[in-house]
């Protein structure tokens, strides 16, 4: 595992690099421009490389449609209001692998009724105004808490109107992330009192 992420790491790097070259060539940035410039064309190498392996996978056993729903979903939750994230290219693969074929067995094998679907969509909105409301007192805009969850009530309401069918994909991957977000809390909770009790020793 550690060989195969060895190599992933240096062909996306090299990829990376050549595409800073190529574009400071034409701009000359400076070095902290380009190492940003790095970091975020790697970041969007390792995205769209594990995007195009999975999308394989789900499209080779019919599952295309389930893949994408969950998968747009996830853009416009995951990057708002966070998640669990793996330290490496292989167990990160590995683990939104596993999210995907879970949320698509599950939805597949259990009846999802209209009270779930609005149940888990109300708490996901709960969790995006609690993770930008401190930001929005900070800057006295509301707009802060309100943008993040247009695109994902703009995603649901055109998921509902035109393929309500894919809404059983919606309300278990929602299930998930929110038991993501409950672990991620109670790991972080844990942490700090660990931390204050080191301190105190």
């Amino acid at each position: 595992m550690e060989l195969i992420n060895n190599i992933v790491d240096k062909k996306i790097s090299l990829l990376s690099s050549y595409i800073t070259f190529k574009l400071n060539k034409k701009n000359s940035f400076g070095y902290i421009e380009r190492a940003k410039i790095k970091y975020a064309s790697e970041v969007l190498i390792y995205d769209l490389f594990k995007f195009v392996m999975l999308m394989s996978i789900f499209l080779s056993i019919g599952k295309m449609g389930a893949f994408i729903t969950i998968y747009i979903m996830l853009m416009t939750t995951r990057v708002q209001i966070g998640g669990m994230h793996m330290k490496t290219f292989v167990t990160c693969f590995l683990y939104t692998t596993f999210f995907f074929v879970m949320v698509i067995v599950v939805a597949e094998k259990i009846f999802i009724n209209i009270p779930l679907i609005c149940t888990t969509i109300l708490i996901e909105i709960f969790l995006f105004i609690i993770k930008n409301i401190s930001e929005a007192k900070r800057n006295r805009n509301l707009l802060i808490i309100l943008k993040p969850i247009l695109p994902f009530v703009i995603f649901i309401v055109l998921t509902m109107v035109l393929v309500q069918s894919l809404m059983k994909y919606i309300a278990i991957a929602l299930i998930y992330h929110q038991i993501e977000i409950f672990c991620v809390y109670l790991y972080k909770l844990y942490a700090r009192e660990k931390n204050i009790g080191s301190s105190d020793d």
